[in-house]
């Protein structure tokens, strides 16, 4: 195992995007003079490496928080905001909702499942340095996601599409890895296992990946939507698994919306509960007096000490014209569910410009302006922190 006195996570993002980009050139030759492609074995050991890696017990190491340390990592204090939660929010270790989905008229034209999962998709990122130094949000979209190609939770192939967000604290290092690895890592799983055992093998084995870098001070929630059409259908599957403060939420008809996920903070009284039972303490709101979150990748100064890296997992039916946001915690310190949904309908009415424009038109608007305004209304609001919003129109 490499001591991480001497080695380096940002080092093993170098040397791994290094192998990508000579594996893409190794292909490119094996094209151009139509010999097989050789086998990397040394990948081949890389990869069964990373398969097999075990959670470990580490050393605790210095003081490095969510939210509590000084320095680029600081928070407001107690009072300054306060976080702003949706009503409903009911936890659960594992949601499974079978009931069909009704599609939802829209001004943009549904995909039809032929070539990607959305039919659109907005982004938009603030890092907000006003209050925070460097910017600790990340994300990820594979749509199609063809790594998955043809598999499927039923019996029929599907189209897949990968969608995540990461707020990393402590610095970039775990959100670059995720960035990186996390989408491969679910691949490789989902060739045995179903969505949901797959993508929580995945969060564990990443989990240990960061750990075995030398991820004790510093660490990342995710959030990650896993969505699969098939052609001819209106209808699709939704997976959500995350750990952390990082949300889901999902409009499923015009001005409604649901919450996804819950958040994995120590003053939950259930993750409080769960914490100490795993040989934590809560301590002002935090997992030993340090951390301001309950889950995570990385951070394994507090493995085994109540901070976990198992995610609560949802599925359930979608359709087209619904949509989808997948944003920081930095949007929802701020904003309220209930807010994002009106705002997000405010910008589809807006796009239509009067029901004249056509979806194309209506699509490139959405696209361009619906995250931009959640980002833009957190920070009004006073968001003192970095923000990322994700929306997904189905």
């Amino acid at each position: 195992m490499p001591d991480s006195d001497n080695f380096s996570l940002s080092g093993l993002l170098d040397e791994l995007e290094q192998e990508l980009e000579a594996k893409e050139s190794e292909k490119d030759k094996a094209k151009v003079n139509e010999k097989p492609e050789k086998v990397d074995e040394a990948k081949e050991d890389w990869n069964g490496l990373l398969q097999g890696l075990e959670p470990k017990e580490h050393q605790p190491a210095g003081d490095s928080t969510r939210a509590a340390s000084s320095g680029t990592a600081q928070q407001p204090s107690a009072g300054t905001i306060q976080r702003k939660f949706s009503s409903d929010r009911r936890p659960s270790e594992r949601i499974q909702n079978d009931q069909p989905a009704l599609p939802v008229e829209r001004p943009w034209r549904p995909t039809g499942a032929k070539s990607s999962t959305a039919a659109g998709v907005s982004l938009a990122v603030d890092a907000n340095t006003a209050c925070r130094k460097y910017m600790e949000d990340g994300s990820k979209i594979l749509d199609p996601f063809d790594a998955l190609a043809g598999a499927s939770p039923g019996a029929s192939g599907g189209t897949w599409g990968f969608f995540a967000v990461y707020d990393g604290h402590g610095g970039r290092e775990a959100v670059e890895y995720c960035e990186l690895r996390l989408h491969e890592q679910v691949a490789q799983e989902m060739k045995t296992l179903g969505p949901h055992e797959a993508l929580k093998a995945t969060f564990q084995k990443i989990d240990s990946q960061l750990g075995m870098y030398g991820a004790w001070n510093h660490g990342t929630t995710a959030t990650v939507a896993l969505l699969c059409r098939r052609e001819g259908t209106r209808e699709g599957e939704l997976y959500v698994a995350h750990v952390g403060d990082s949300r889901a939420v999902l409009i499923p008809k015009v001005d409604s919306c649901r919450s996804l996920t819950r958040d994995h903070r120590p003053s939950d009284p259930l993750e409080a509960e769960r914490v100490r039972a795993e040989g934590g303490r809560v301590t002002e709101g935090r997992v030993g007096g340090d951390l301001a979150i309950s889950r995570s990748l990385g951070d394994h100064r507090l493995k085994g000490k109540g901070v976990s890296p198992m995610p609560e997992v949802t599925s359930m039916k979608i359709a087209d014209g619904q949509v989808l946001i997948l944003a920081t915690d930095g949007l929802w310190d701020v904003v309220t569910e209930e807010l994002a949904c009106a705002l997000l309908e405010k910008s589809i009415k807006e796009a239509t410009g009067g029901g004249s424009a056509n979806p194309k038109e209506v699509l490139e608007r959405l696209e361009r302006v619906c995250a931009q305004q959640l980002v833009d209304e957190a920070i009004r609001l006073g968001s003192r922190d970095n923000v990322l919003a994700l929306c997904i129109f189905l």
